[in-house]
């Protein structure tokens, strides 16, 4: 059973899974807010991806933005855990009704809606807040604290709802009504159908904001129309200049196309006559003649011939003429005209135009709230009916759902029942309304109107109830009732703490997860909402065994939230085959009866899905954080190692972390802000202080310990990003740009640093020597004296291999005095000293894969074998300066002694090379005695091209495919037809006595060990001379490795639902976990702050095995009709590689067997080679037993020869040697139940053992 995940779906979240699907590459992980691990998009990788699409920030471009623009489009996609509470008493109709109205802010409502009714609605109509300078908007919260806000702009909600009034002295005037609407239509978009138009009202003060909006939301090809309508009958002369007396609707279809409706043609009907009494009605006459037509000639009653241009082709006037709709005036004589009908002159209807000055205006509208409400002006600014009666004739069908999120008087719910009224159509409405207070002086709150959902809640009542009256004949099944819902806050306790602030005393209080005062339709609609289903569907509700069950359009949901559900209801509501089932987790008497609940639901109602009402974690804790703490510290700790090495040298030592975001490294909290430590800065200090602190004083350390006390660790890092110099802001880091192509960046301000700096960096003088930076400056880390490269981002291996980041360390160091420190200083210690260490947390294996696969890479343009060649026209250089060109007779000399002295075999150089260059003995001919140094370097560059590459790890693999003559076998079918039928069971023990066990257990075996921290050191090879030591993984080699426990858990603001979590593993009840933990002794229990994920899964494990122990005395298996196909074969896909995990086979099903040991290969290859098997076949993985414990894949399916053996049909498990095997609990039940399965299914005649070779199997099958 799942559990309902209590919050709207993350859509960011599934745009990255989107993208991840067409760019794999382009999807990274990252940390989020509270701590945890989430995919991100690697937006340059991306880039490079769609390269040359893609348009970088400060090309030439159109661009619409506004300040918040990007915080606008972030809140759209932020999931909310709201959800929304039935009011039945507001409500109309309740049980009947499907319209719906919502009190609450837009935002989060639309949010709520997105998996209920995502593409269902038909149309959408608002009428935002027209920023006019008094009007009260919805102001979201982009960064600014709630109050803030309040002390900034005075909210006036009651309720603390998010409204300000957007004055035009606000600085922010246009733009926050930009961010409102903007993040809102990205929502609305989502719930139209296809075919769906949204019609937005709005005057001049924001539509061309407004239209670069929806160009961007809906796409500026689905712009369908800026109609222009007369929104007040008589003109006002109030304004400066000109009197505004119109006001737009604005037309956006989700998708283009011939998506609007024709309307209904305004016809004067006076012009239609019917003289000659035509049973067809009313027409008017049309000329038949038409400039450019076709010519030919007609005969009048009367007998004259007129030839003209006509409008219609020959064959379609005789049609008209043969169909009496032609008249000749002048009795006859004169040229004919068509008939044109009233009737289908108004079923023809007409296209609209965008001129609308037919329809009522806002007088209109004012006239027809006062007829409602006594003749009061309740609400000051509403749209006529007419207006959106229009929208619906243009955009609706007759069963559509309309969708009005700034419902104000709810207008839209009265055009939408009067247009139901009129063409018998079954439209239904949302309206959506935040509960914005009446003023205290308003005609409202003196009615009693105490905010503005109470005035659309009324409307809609008093309106249906005057639209029945008119229409009594029309309306008997009109619906003009409507369900309220009003935002809340999630039906969920917070059951969520972190490792540090839970104990064990407080567990008790999170065993119901349940907020006390949420009543059954609460839950049953957040259900709903939470598995996507539309919350106006029919509910009925019946009282079985003394409880409510729930059932929402006849089996789409069925629920019970009693707190004591008895089997009866269980059984019940499978009866029911509902698509869906619902419980509280905390429903069940015991830990028995919860398991039994799907086992009942498979056995009477297979289809149904189960949910329980119940918590979860709410995030995995990763541990990236501390990834990055212990490279940041092993960077530190080699840094010390080297300095403490190289200060007595005056060379200084200069370490280099590569990071992805500045705000990994400085936080700014405003424009005049000097900026703050960021995550790994904070990191970096606390770390180096603890290395520093550490460091144990050694012999002739004193000048080197002097010159580290003299540094502060404030002062000993520094940041090289490019720099934002904008007027009146104080210089701050900012991201710098990457071009799409290189992947690099051209960043001139950080380039310029760096090289301003260059010289004094090298200075022992400057306490700089740990830097922060990009990895893709383009130039500049070409510093000498960086020994240390620390790359705290995610790396690829192509990254790796392309050894940008390494290159920036690949260079000879310099002392003081600016002398390189290569062989001629240094001789043998040249390597030694120039040795650069990388930290990086892809596994040690991988990255020096990677690296080498890179470096060989890069000599692919070197010299490929030696030979004179190599020489010929090459310059030596002796030790005095003096040089000698090589011609070809001097290359034939140093060829051929090369050969002589064996350094050359086949073109290769040999170990014998090597190792005379090495100590120092290697000879050249007596040609060049004085150049033997010139000689080496340039037999350095040479590799051999036919050396073997990398092992392809695919190169012996097989596929195991299904034999279909054996899958056709009597054999075969007889076996398979026994063993194929699923089964459900039913498990009873004493839940008490789990309680006292699982304690008891936990307390003695449940040991968490701290965080461990593996580190892997490796290095160059002393001598890396050719292509293949790197293709054959030789040019690096583990030196050695660590572990260390971390002092701390790294868990940054995770939170946990401990006792959900469990309950998710174990399967027992919220109360039966909760009893556990808070019965465990407390140094236990203190063991969740070590190590929680470890906690929790070493806890459950040996939850389970008690369970496991348990079920085995009282677990009963029953046979069901359902049963596996055959196709559990044909489906699978079975890989291998020979000789390694595969071999070949005769008898059985597959061609090949894939094999998870050595015990399993010996045993398929004694079922292989024995007569008396018939076929056998290793079960698929998609054939399953279910048990309590989890699902069950037995190994083997064995049919024997009729005759050869006592038992036929045996399914079989293979473990080790049987003597010393001790089965864990859930493993062990796992088998019992097992046995127990196909003894139900097969009535005895397959027998099920575990077997640990051949001669154990025919011993069972024997006797």
């Amino acid at each position: 059973m799942d559990k309902l995940k209590m919050e709207t779906s993350d859509m960011a979240a599934e745009n990255i899974e989107k993208i991840g699907a067409l760019f794999p590459s382009a999807v990274t992980e990252m940390r989020g807010e509270d701590g945890s691990i989430k995919k991100g998009v690697n937006f340059e990788m991306l880039k490079q991806l769609l390269s040359p699409d893609v348009v970088e920030e400060g090309d030439e471009r159109y661009e619409f933005t506004w300040v918040g623009k990007k915080q606008a489009i972030a809140e759209a996609a932020r999931p909310t855990t709201k959800t929304l509470r039935p009011v039945k008493e507001d409500s109309r109709n309740w049980d009947a009704t499907e319209n719906l109205y919502i009190e609450g802010d837009n935002l989060e409502v639309l949010k709520i809606l997105q998996e209920s009714y995502l593409g269902k609605v038909k149309m959408i109509y608002i009428d935002p807040p027209y920023n006019t300078g008094h009007d009260f908007i919805y102001r979201d919260d982009f960064g600014m604290s709630r109050e803030e806000w309040s002390e900034k702009s005075g909210e006036l909600s009651e309720d603390g709802d998010r409204l300000f009034e957007n004055t035009e002295s606000n600085g922010r005037f246009h733009s926050d009504w930009c961010s409102m609407t903007y993040s809102r239509l990205m929502l609305a978009r989502n719930l139209l159908t296809e075919d769906g138009v949204v019609f937005i009202s709005l005057d001049d003060g924001e539509i061309e904001n407004l239209r670069e909006i929806c160009n961007e939301v809906f796409g500026e090809q689905n712009f369908l129309a800026q109609c222009v309508r007369k929104r007040r009958d008589s003109q006002a002369n109030l304004s400066k200049n000109i009197s505004p007396i119109h006001e737009y609707v604005v037309l956006y279809a989700k998708s283009n196309g011939n998506l609007l409706n024709k309307i209904s043609a305004h016809i004067n009907e006076r012009d239609y006559k019917n003289p000659d009494n035509d049973p067809r009605g009313p027409y008017k006459t049309m000329p038949c003649t038409n400039k450019g037509g076709a010519i030919y000639s007609v005969m009048t009653p009367s007998g004259k011939t007129i030839t003209e241009e006509w409008r219609f082709k020959r064959e379609t006037y005789d049609r008209l003429l043969n169909d009496n709709r032609l008249v000749f005036p002048r009795d006859g004589d004169g040229k004919p005209r068509y008939k044109l009908f009233l009737s289908e002159k108004k079923s023809e209807g007409q296209l609209a135009n965008t001129w609308l000055d037919f329809l009522a205006s806002n007088q209109e509208a004012t006239r027809e709230i006062k007829s409602l409400f006594g003749n009061s002006t309740i609400f000051s600014t509403p749209k006529p009916v007419e207006l959106i009666k229009f929208c619906m004739d243009l955009a609706t069908k007759t069963d559509s759902i309309v969708l009005d999120f700034f419902s104000g008087s709810a207008t839209t719910a009265h055009a939408v029942m009067q247009l139901n009224a009129e063409d018998g159509g079954h439209r239904k409405f949302i309206m959506v309304q935040l509960p914005e207070p009446c003023d205290e002086n308003s005609e409202a709150f003196k009615a009693g109107y105490k905010n503005i959902c109470e005035i659309g809640k009324e409307r809609i009542r008093r309106a249906g109830e005057k639209i029945k009256e008119e229409n009594p004949l029309t309306t008997q099944n009109l619906d003009i009732g409507f369900r309220v819902f009003r935002v809340d806050e999630s039906n969920m306790k917070n059951v969520y703490y972190h490792p540090e602030e839970v104990t064990q005393l407080m567990l008790g209080e999170t065993v119901s997860n349940i907020k006390e005062d949420r009543t059954d339709l609460d839950l049953l609609y957040a259900c709903l909402l939470d598995w996507g289903v539309e919350i106006n569907l029919s509910h009925t509700s019946t009282q079985v065994a003394g409880c409510t069950v729930h059932n929402v359009d006849n089996g789409a949901l069925a629920a019970c939230f009693d707190k004591a559900v008895p089997r009866a209801v269980v059984e019940y509501i499978a009866n029911l085959q509902p698509l869906r089932a619902v419980f509280r987790d905390s429903a069940f008497a015991t830990d028995a009866e919860k398991i039994n609940v799907t086992e009942i639901f498979k056995n009477l109602s297979p289809d149904t899905k189960v949910k329980l009402y119940a918590g979860q974690i709410s995030g995995n804790e990763q541990m990236t954080a501390l990834q990055r703490r212990i490279q940041i510290r092993e960077t530190i700790r080699t840094h010390i190692q080297r300095e403490r090495e190289l200060y007595p040298r005056g060379i200084k030592v200069l370490s280099l972390f590569f990071i992805d975001e500045v705000s990994k490294y400085r936080l700014y909290d405003g424009d005049n802000d000097d900026g703050r430590n960021g995550e790994y800065a904070k990191m970096f200090e606390e770390e180096y202080e603890n290395v520093v602190g550490q460091m144990q004083r050694q012999f002739g350390d004193d000048a080197y310990l002097h010159y580290l006390d003299g540094i502060d660790v404030h002062k000993t890092h520094q940041g090289y990003f490019s720099i934002d110099k904008k007027k009146g802001k104080k210089a701050r880091f900012v991201e710098g740009k990457i071009d799409r192509k290189t992947q690099l960046s051209d960043d001139v301000d950080a380039y310029d640093l760096i090289m301003k700096d260059k010289e004094r960096l090298l200075s022992l003088d400057e306490p700089v020597r740990f830097i922060f930076s990009h990895s893709a400056l383009r130039e500049g880390w070409d510093n000498p004296n960086v020994f240390q490269i620390c790359t705290l981002k995610p790396q690829s291996e192509s990254e790796i291999r392309s050894r940008q980041e390494i290159g920036r360390g690949l260079r000879l160091c310099v002392n003081q005095q600016g002398e390189r420190m290569d062989e001629s200083v240094l001789g043998r210690d040249v390597q030694e000293l120039n040795k650069l260490t990388l930290i990086t947390d892809l596994e040690y294996g991988k990255f020096a894969e990677a690296l080498q696969t890179g470096l060989a890479e890069s000599l692919a343009d070197r010299p490929q074998k030696v030979d004179t060649q190599l020489f010929v026209g090459r310059t030596l250089v002796d030790a005095n300066g003096e040089q000698v060109h090589v011609t070809q007779d001097l290359a034939n000399a140093i060829y051929e002694d090369l050969i002589q002295n064996d350094y050359v075999k086949r073109g290769k150089l040999t170990d014998k090379y090597f190792a005379d260059k090495e100590i120092g003995s290697f000879h050249v001919a007596s040609e060049v005695s004085g150049y033997a140094d010139s000689v080496v370097r340039i037999l350095s560059g040479v590799y051999d091209a036919h050396t073997m590459a990398p092992e392809n790890a695919h190169s012996n693999n097989v596929q195991a495919i299904v034999d279909e003559e054996k899958l056709h076998k009597a054999e075969f079918l007889n076996l398979w037809n026994r063993i194929n039928h699923k089964s459900f069971y039913t498990v009873q023990f004493d839940t008490p006595e789990l309680i006292d066990h699982s304690i008891r257990a936990l307390d003695s075996k449940l040991n968490v060990t701290r965080v461990q921290i593996n580190l892997e050191y490796g290095e160059q090879t002393a001598r890396l001379e050719s292509r293949e030591q790197l293709e054959q993984g030789k040019g690096f080699q583990k030196a050695r490795s660590d572990r260390e426990s971390a002092k701390y858990a790294p868990l940054g603001s995770v939170r946990y639902d401990l006792v959900g979590k469990l309950v998710e593993e174990t399967g027992l009840t919220r109360a039966t976990v909760a009893a556990i933990l808070r019965g465990i002794a407390p140094q236990t229990f203190s063991q969740f702050r070590i190590n929680p994920e470890e906690f929790i899964l070493k806890a459950a494990r040996l939850i389970n095995d008690e369970k496991a122990t348990q079920i085995i005395e009282h677990i009963t298996y029953n046979r069901l009709d359902a049963a596996y196909d055959q196709d559990v074969f044909t489906r699978a896909t079975l890989r291998g590689k020979l000789d390694v995990n595969a071999m070949e086979a005769n008898r059985s099903l597959y061609s090949h067997v894939i094999y998870d040991s050595d015990n399993e290969r010996r045993f398929a290859q004694e079922l292989d080679v024995s007569d008396q098997v018939a076929v056998y076949v290793k079960l698929p993985g998609s054939f399953y037993i279910s048990t309590p414990v989890g699902k069950y894949n037995p190994d083997w399916a064995i049919a024997f020869n009729e005759g050869s053996v006592k038992h036929i049909y045996f399914v079989a498990e293979t473990k080790g040697n049987l003597d010393t095997m001790e089965l864990r609990g859930v493993e062990n039940a796992k088998i019992e139940c097992a046995k127990k399965h196909f003894a139900a299914i097969s009535n005895g005649s397959v027998v099920y053992s575990v077997v640990d070779n051949y001669s154990t199997l025919m011993q069972l099958v024997s006797n």
